[in-house]
């Protein structure tokens, strides 16, 4: 099973426990731009560049980086040089990407499911 441990709380348990299935759509590689971005932005000040491009991956997949990804594998013997690769032609925003799963998912599942949507900068669309 997940771990949902946040500060020592399992935030899933109760989800679970009344007969929902939990999971986390990890978008990370997607969302790590890092444009301008020189430490952790808390929301102080106008965001950096890759905050936005990462932003925008959300919502469109032609925003101004569009839908490329941060390659992490460091034991690639013909190492990309700037560390992205570009996703292939016809990829959805993340947001259609985890409309598209999420549809899958609940049609998969016995449990009453819900999905929100709501976009969270960083490792995870929700």
């Amino acid at each position: 099973m997940p771990n949902f441990d946040f500060n020592g709380t399992d935030t899933a348990a109760g989800w679970i426990n009344a007969g929902w299935n939990v999971g986390i759509f990890v978008w990370n590689q997607f969302s790590d731009e890092t444009t301008g971005v020189s430490g952790a932005w808390f929301g102080d000040g106008p965001p950096p560049q890759g905050v936005l491009d990462a932003e925008a991956k959300i919502w469109t997949a032609n925003g101004p980086r569009g839908m490329r990804w941060r390659d992490w594998d460091d034991d690639d013997p013909f190492p990309i040089p700037d560390g992205y690769s570009d996703a292939p032609p016809g990829t959805p925003s993340a947001g259609e990407l985890f409309y598209q799963m999420a549809q899958t998912w609940a049609r998969s599942r016995p449990a009453p499911c819900s999905a929100s949507g709501r976009p969270r900068l960083g490792s995870r669309l929700i």
